[in-house]
């Protein structure tokens, strides 16, 4: 039971930290890089993630199912993107090596 209360509570710290850090990020975007974003701003991403969760957890795991594939969807790009980087660190491994 205590181990339940202390996994519950850092578990709780470790989302609001990161939701925390979200808003503020996003809030920065959305005024253009300002390091202060106002409080409105951050308080409208907050209550957007928080809906865009609810409606998920909701979703009777239709959610989770669209989250994974839209990760997977996104995710697609980078990996032509790795293959690019590692030929290039190859190249220039090879060339390093000949001088």
């Amino acid at each position: 039971m205590i181990i339940s209360v202390i996994m519950f509570v850092l578990i709780c710290t470790f989302f609001i930290t990161s939701a925390n850090s979200a808003t503020y990020v996003l809030g920065m975007y959305s005024e253009k890089g300002t390091l202060d974003p106002t409080n409105k701003t951050k308080i409208i991403w907050g209550v957007l993630m928080a809906a865009l969760a609810a409606a998920m957890m909701l979703g009777n795991g239709n959610g989770l199912s669209m989250l994974q594939t839209l990760s997977i969807v996104a995710a697609f790009p980078f990996a032509f993107i790795m293959v690019i980087s590692m030929a290039a660190l190859v190249k220039a491994l090879r060339k390093e090596r000949e001088e």
